[in-house]
């Protein structure tokens, strides 16, 4: 059965059909106004620093810009295109021992913004993955751990892919599906910058 917000959210699209708004950005617009989304941060920045760092006040910020070359060689590993312009990292280290990195990321959700954190350690794989904040009315599962722990030791050799060694949540295909690539994204990120990050090769 579908909920009233899908139904208004075809509703929107009929309506804007044909007219000067009718553009996804007027559709989300009506749709937020009639059912607005259902924020919730579960953790600030400074709270998921201290999930990852033994010590997260000695941990070193790093405000990662990217460059046309760094991109190409980013998208050519993520094998998609790159719009954002770059990431937050920390490196420090970490509560489960040694060095790691921590990285900042936002996805699209179906229609709002997911804020996410990827933990690595040196090798280059993923120790952990924390939503910081979720914005769709529904699919929260994502912040699940059963479903989190899937990306545990997942690296670049090894990639998290959706339906395949991440499995799908059912009514929430898009968040899962975009938060997967949005790890993959960041795995290929840091190969990018492992020299920078101190990450092993």
């Amino acid at each position: 059965m579908k909920s009233w917000c899908t139904y208004v959210a075809e509703l929107a699209r009929v309506w804007l059909r044909g007219r000067v708004l009718a553009n996804a950005a007027a559709s989300a617009l009506l749709i937020g106004l009639i059912c607005p989304a259902q924020a919730v941060t579960y953790l600030t920045q400074e709270q998921a620093l201290a999930l990852a760092f033994e010590n997260p006040s000695s941990a070193t910020r790093h405000g990662i810009l990217f460059d046309d070359a760094h991109r190409k060689a980013i998208e050519k590993k993520f094998d998609e295109k790159v719009e954002q312009k770059g990431v937050l990292a920390y490196t420090g280290k970490l509560k489960s021992g040694g060095e790691g990195v921590v990285i900042f990321d936002a996805v699209i959700g179906k229609h709002e913004f997911i804020d996410y954190m990827v933990v690595l350690d040196r090798e280059g794989k993923v120790q952990f993955v924390e939503i910081l904040a979720y914005r769709e009315s529904y699919g929260g599962e994502i912040r699940d751990e059963s479903w989190r722990k899937q990306f545990s030791g997942k690296s670049r050799k090894e990639p998290p892919e959706h339906e395949k060694n991440i499995v799908n949540i059912s009514g929430a295909t898009l968040s899962s599906r975009h938060v997967t690539d949005g790890v993959r994204k960041l795995l290929a990120i840091a190969s990018v910058y492992a020299d920078e990050l101190g990450l092993a090769r």
